[in-house]
């Protein structure tokens, strides 16, 4: 997540919706790792980004916490409950 927080940084936000919220983020530079197009369509409701790795991951994409960072709201709030570290707790089994 430090890594997605750090690229965001050079990331735009252009276009958004905030009822749908969906946001249009734009790369201001294209990696050769990334497919060709550098706009990125990042849905909150969906936990979904145009790059794959939100929904993949289940945590925001450098895409998504730049849209996070744009509305004021902690990126941390996306981050799906099994990348808690209370999600995978042990739990002692009674015989």
């Amino acid at each position: 997540m430090e890594a997605n927080v750090k690229c965001a940084t050079s990331l735009v936000v252009h276009a958004f919706d905030r009822m749908n919220e969906t946001f249009d983020v734009v790369a201001s530079r294209t990696r050769h790792k990334e497919p060709h197009s550098n706009v990125y369509r990042v849905n909150f409701r969906r936990r979904w980004c145009d790059c794959d790795k939100f929904q993949t991951w289940r945590f925001p994409c450098a895409h998504a916490v730049a849209a996070c960072m744009f509305v004021n709201v902690d990126p941390f709030t996306y981050v799906d409950n099994c990348n808690s570290p209370f999600f995978y707790s042990w739990v002692p089994v009674l015989h």
